[in-house]
């Protein structure tokens, strides 16, 4: 059962044999929580509060570096032993590269083991540049350095393959249109003949020079 955005989705596989009876020989060869312990990033190991995406990209890096070694990359014993083995491949982490952790670890009374870097590539000599460049950034001490899930797309490890869409044909360029020459309708016979009309006067004129015609025949009589 995955519960993915609030929906439950339910996967059924079909297989030969007790799935029970595999699963207990499974936990008799590796017993869970020591396999846990094989991807979990150094913070969850020395009791960060803050659980956060870096701590599953960590996880991711060390399974994409067991697919091609086919051995795990930190194969620890216990949650001691697994810093062990990370120290041991990403060197003794400092304050310049990893203050948070330093501090974590203080707060523990836990003291990192002595290592030097190992480089990625003597590990997994089978894998790419690309994919070893991936590997280092996602298995970074500092969970803040680590990629994101949309900037390990923008690496050059998933950019294989892709194929730039092919260019859209250029428009052709539009030709400068005839200018059309402009003409002016001549009036119709009708228009010609009507006489043109008056001049439009307010009514308050017309009153006005009435009144003044009045009183001047007024002061005639």
């Amino acid at each position: 059962v995955i519960r993915e955005n609030d929906e439950l989705y339910f996967v059924f596989e079909f297989m030969d044999g007790n799935l029970y009876q595999r699963i207990k020989d499974r936990d008799k060869m590796l017993p869970e929580a020591k396999v846990r312990n094989w991807y979990r990033a150094p913070e969850v190991l020395l009791r960060s509060p803050y659980y956060s995406a870096p701590i599953d990209m960590f996880a991711i890096g060390a399974m994409l570096a067991e697919m091609y070694s086919l051995r795990p990359l930190f194969p620890g014993s216990s949650e001691t032993d697994q810093i062990y083995k990370i120290c041991s491949v990403l060197g003794t982490p400092t304050t310049s590269n990893w203050p948070e952790g330093v501090k974590l670890a203080a707060n523990m009374n836990f003291r990192f083991p002595q290592f030097a870097p190992t480089p990625i590539t003597s590990l997994i000599p089978h894998a790419s540049s690309d994919a070893t460049e991936l590997i280092q950034a996602l298995i970074h001490w500092d969970p803040a350095k680590r990629p994101t899930a949309v900037q390990c797309l923008q690496m050059p490890y998933f950019q294989v393959g892709i194929r730039a869409p092919p260019a859209l044909p250029r428009p052709e360029q539009s030709q400068p249109q005839e200018a059309k020459p402009s003409y002016k309708a001549e009036p119709r016979a009708e228009e010609r003949t009507k006489p043109p009309e008056r001049a439009y006067a307010p009514p308050s004129v017309q009153h006005s020079n009435l009144s003044s015609a009045g009183n001047g025949a007024g002061s005639n009589k």
